[in-house]
C-alpha cells in the first residue's frame, strides 16, 4: 500500500473499490455486448458498419468506456502510471465508426478494412483486462490472459476472416468454415 492509500479512511477505500468493481464489471457487459452485436451481424450478413443500431449502441459503449477511464484516472493515486497504463484503452475507446460516418470521412479501402476491427479490438482488449484482474495470482493471471488472448485470438481472426472471405471464396460458406 502506498502513503496516499495509507491516509485514505478504511471506509473511503471501500467506497473506492465498489465503484471500480461496478465500473469493471459494466465495461466488461458493454464488451460483451459489442462481441454479440458484431458477431451476429456478421453471422447474418450485415455489415455492421451499415447497421445504424449497432453504430448507436456503440458510440454509448465508448463513452461509458471513457467516463470509465475518467473515474478511474481520478480515483488512482499515481496519475502518470495510469495513464501509461491505460493510453491504449482510451485510443481503441474513440468511436471512430461513428466519427467517420457523422461527418462522412471517405476512407481508402484499406483504412476503412482497418477502422473496421477497431471495436473488436476494443472488445478482446478488455477481455483480457478483466482476465487478469479476475486472477488471484502471477501463475493463474498469466495463465488465464494466454487462455483468454488465444480463445479471442481464434475467434476474431476466424470473424474477420469469414466477413472479408465468405462474399468471394466459395469454400468459406459459414463461420465455422473459416
Amino acid at each position: 500500500m502506498d502513503n496516499v492509500t495509507k491516509l485514505i479512511p478504511d471506509h473511503k477505500r471501500g467506497a473506492k473499490r465498489r465503484i471500480l468493481l461496478i465500473l469493471h464489471i459494466l465495461v466488461l457487459l458493454m464488451s460483451i455486448a459489442l462481441i454479440v452485436l458484431i458477431s451476429y451481424d456478421a453471422f447474418r450478413n450485415i455489415s455492421f458498419i451499415a447497421n445504424e443500431m449497432y453504430l448507436k449502441l456503440q458510440f454509448w459503449i465508448c463513452l461509458f468506456f471513457i467516463f470509465d477511464i475518467i473515474v478511474e484516472f481520478f480515483l488512482y493515486p499515481k496519475k502518470w502510471t495510469y495513464i501509461c497504463q491505460h493510453l491504449l484503452f482510451f485510443i481503441v475507446s474513440i468511436p471512430y465508426l461513428n466519427i467517420i460516418a457523422y461527418y462522412n470521412i471517405q476512407l481508402s479501402p484499406e483504412m476503412l478494412y482497418l477502422v473496421r476491427f477497431i471495436p473488436m479490438i476494443r472488445a478482446a482488449y478488455v477481455l483480457a483486462i478483466v482476465l487478469g484482474v479476475l486472477s488471484t495470482d502471477k501463475i493463474s493471471s498469466m495463465f488465464a490472459a494466454y487462455v483468454g488472448l488465444l480463445i479471442t485470438t481464434v475467434y476474431f481472426a476466424s470473424l474477420m476472416f469469414f466477413i472479408e472471405e465468405h462474399y468471394v471464396n466459395p469454400g468459406v460458406s459459414t463461420f465455422w468454415s473459416s
